[in-house]
C-alpha cells in the first residue's frame, strides 16, 4: 500500500514539493525535519498528561464505586455527562437533517457503547484499577481471534469466497 510505498523508499527517490515547513507527498503533508522535533516533544507531553489523568480518571472511579454507587448508575450519569458536553459543543440542531437510519445506527452504537461500558465499571468494580487497566483493550485481541477463527483474519479473503 501507499504508507508502506512511502516508508521503504529513500528520501531522495520520493517526489516533493516544499511548501514553508509541510511536505506534501502523493496529497500527505508531512512535516519538514525543522518542526518534527516540537511537534514530537508536544505530541508526548500530551500523551503522558492524558496517561496520567487517565489514570487519576480510573482511580476516581474505582473510589466512588467502591463507595457503594451502582456501575448502571455510574456509567448513566457518566456518559449523560458527556454526552451534555458533546451536545452542546457540536451543536448537532444547526447543521443538515440527518434521515431515519442515520439516527437508528446512531441508537443501537449508543447502546451498545452503554452497555460496554456498564460492562467495564462492573469489571473495575470487581477487579479492581490494575487488572482493568490490564485488560482494557482485551477487544482488539479478541476481535483478531475472531478474524482468524472465522477465516476473515490473516490479510486474505475467507475461503471460499470470490477473492480467494
Amino acid at each position: 500500500m501507499l504508507f508502506e510505498s512511502l516508508v521503504t523508499k529513500k528520501r531522495g527517490d520520493l517526489p516533493s514539493r516544499r511548501a514553508s515547513n509541510l511536505e506534501t507527498i502523493a496529497g500527505i503533508h508531512i512535516v519538514s525535519n525543522s518542526n518534527k522535533v516540537n511537534r514530537s516533544a508536544l505530541g508526548g507531553a500530551v500523551l503522558i498528561a492524558s496517561k496520567v489523568l487517565r489514570s487519576l480518571a480510573l482511580l476516581a472511579a474505582y473510589r466512588s464505586l467502591s463507595a457503594g454507587l451502582s456501575p448502571a448508575v455510574f456509567a448513566s450519569s457518566t456518559l449523560a455527562l458527556a454526552s451534555v458536553v458533546l451536545i452542546t459543543l457540536q451543536q448537532p440542531w444547526k447543521g443538515k437533517s440527518v434521515g431515519y437510519s442515520i439516527i437508528f445506527k446512531l441508537l443501537v452504537q449508543s447502546s451498545l457503547l452503554g452497555a460496554s461500558f456498564v460492562c467495564w465499571a462492573v469489571g473495575l468494580h470487581l477487579c479492581g484499577p490494575a487488572v482493568t487497566v490490564i485488560m482494557e483493550y482485551i477487544e482488539v485481541l479478541l476481535i483478531r481471534l475472531w478474524a482468524v477463527l472465522t477465516g476473515c483474519g490473516a490479510g486474505g479473503a475467507a475461503p471460499g469466497s470470490p477473492g480467494a
